[in-house]
């Protein structure tokens, strides 16, 4: 079985044994990571303070059986922090899209709108994308980043999607962004397979 096969095939176990679990048990595990995300961003940002501008944390909106965010998207209105929302942009090179985080008010983040899905058949038009109503930003402008997976492992490694584009967006980061993936205990495996591309996480919230 070649790198691509064994991706693939762990791909679908995980996604399975997600789709699996009771809608209940996913909402309760997702309140929990939430909790955790939040008081970990809390202490984060206490310890770094971001000066004068409000914190800007990236999220997801979820995807089928994700995890939910919408309670840290419910915390960071209540203490003033952004949120900022990935949306797949067409451009000509290759791959044919590429990903940028966007500021999303908070009833919109609070929406399971498609338009705010980083998925590659959502690419959206650049030219007619609204970036007045959803000014987009820089990746050095984000202070956190919450990662979405498809499994993890104690080593830090991610099996996402398989479209890259989370690889291709950490590099930009600042040293100092708060970084961390987020699953359920389900979701982690014993290892996950991992090429020179495939960059490890520092930390990965789970319940």
């Amino acid at each position: 079985m070649s790198f691509a096969e064994q991706k693939a095939a762990l791909r679908k176990q995980v996604i399975a044994r997600r789709n699996a679990m009771p809608v209940d048990n996913r909402q309760r595990k997702s309140d929990a990571i939430c909790q955790q995300v939040v008081e970990q961003l809390a202490a984060h940002f206490a310890a770094h303070p971001v000066g004068g501008a409000p914190a800007v944390v990236g999220l997801f909106s979820a995807l089928g059986s994700e995890v939910d965010l919408r309670g840290v998207v419910r915390e960071a209105c209540k203490r003033g922090w952004r949120v900022a929302l990935p949306v797949m942009l067409l451009q000509e090179e290759s791959p044919g899209y590429t990903m940028v985080f966007v500021d999303v008010p908070y009833d919109v983040a609070l929406e399971r709108t498609e338009n705010f899905l980083a998925k590659p058949a959502k690419n959206l038009d650049p030219a007619t994308f609204d970036f007045r109503r959803f000014p987009a930003y820089e990746p050095s402008q984000l202070d956190a980043l919450v990662l979405p997976l498809v499994a993890f492992d104690a080593e830090g490694g991610r099996l996402g999607y398989g479209g890259g584009n989370y690889d291709r967006y950490l590099p930009q980061l600042r040293p100092d962004c708060w970084l961390a993936g987020v699953a359920f205990d389900d979701q982690q495996v014993p290892a996950v397979p991992r090429d020179s591309f495939d960059l490890a996480v520092p930390q990965f919230i789970h319940a």
